[in-house]
């Protein structure tokens, strides 16, 4: 049975390295991980946030629970805030991919000139760039490393020939994103804390289409509230508004509810974000990275023990 540990313990909060994991269990674990209906980034970026503020309270007030019902709490924060999670890890790990078909294969080889890439990958990333299948030259390497593809493909966003507004810096700061993920410098939490305020060359990298709705100004407003308070500030606004529907959105809800009265019987006066958020999956980004900044919500800060926030700093890892 979990303890409240599972709170602040989860593998999801916990950096793992895991270049040598073979692409093809990657692949395995993104076509089961992503539900199929469309989600709304505004209302993942909620569940994300106001799940781990409650997470976390539930292991500063420590409130008495029987073994069933810790069980419980515990699964519906993991197949709401740990689902969000992860389908947004997926997500991004699908679009550095899928981005590389707008670059060039003759520039390929300028990106790796002097490295010692493995043939098959680099035959996979150049294959792509010539407008090849996603999943069909990344599931004929399946067998490799995915920290090697990974390396790949960042380096090819970032010393590759591009053209317009396609890849370049700002893709490649996107894919160190899961390049940081898999080389164990950061956990998928923090991973995802990071990807909601990921932009590319025109914008937030909400709007290719597939899994998220496209983004808009409430999606900036979510983080803002995030990193000054808390979500939870927007609660009327976002839970009225039926755009921003989510597939785990009830189990959320009932999350919330059972969080919120297990942390009343310690602290009664209790209500979510009325003090201020207390997070503890990285450092605090203002909604200013969606609308373009130059470091895109991406930093390669080490992570410490967590601590209390004040009402614009974030308690870290």
């Amino acid at each position: 049975m979990p303890t409240l540990d599972y709170f602040k313990t989860h593998p999801l909060r916990v950096a793992k390295n895991q270049r040598a994991l073979p692409i093809k269990d990657v692949r395995h674990a993104e076509t089961t991980s992503i539900h199929p209906d469309d989600m709304h980034p505004t209302m993942g970026a909620f569940i994300h946030y106001g799940g781990v503020e409650l997470a976390d309270m539930l292991t500063i007030t420590a409130p008495t629970l029987t073994p069933e019902k810790l069980a419980h709490l515990s699964s519906l924060w993991y197949q709401s805030c740990g689902v969000v999670c992860k389908q947004l890890i997926f997500y991004t790990w699908q679009i550095i991919t899928k981005e590389l078909r707008h670059g060039s294969s003759t520039m390929t080889n300028k990106a790796f000139a002097g490295t010692n890439i493995d043939p098959e990958i680099l035959a996979a990333v150049k294959a792509i760039t010539s407008g090849g299948s996603y999943m069909k030259h990344v599931d004929n390497i399946g067998h490799k490393p995915v920290g090697a593809y990974v390396d790949a493909v960042e380096r090819h966003y970032r010393h590759g020939g591009w053209y317009g507004a396609f890849g370049g810096k700002k893709w490649a700061d996107i894919a160190l994103v899961i390049k940081q993920y898999i080389d164990g410098d950061t956990s998928a939490m923090l991973a995802a804390d990071r990807a909601w305020t990921l932009v590319h060359n025109t914008g937030p990298i909400f709007n290719k289409g597939f899994y998220f709705k496209y983004h808009d100004s409430n999606l900036a407003n979510t983080l803002n509230a995030q990193a000054k308070s808390s979500v939870f500030d927007l609660a009327t606004t976002i839970y009225s508004d039926s755009d921003y529907q989510h597939p785990v959105l009830p189990i959320f809800v009932e999350f919330v509810s059972e969080a919120v009265a297990a942390i009343q019987t310690v602290n009664p006066d209790y209500k979510p974000g009325a003090g201020g958020g207390v997070t503890s999956d990285g450092q605090k980004g203002l909604a200013s990275a969606v609308k373009g900044s130059k470091k895109g919500g991406v930093t390669s800060k080490k992570l410490g023990p967590i601590t209390f926030t004040t009402s614009t700093q974030r308690a870290e890892t």
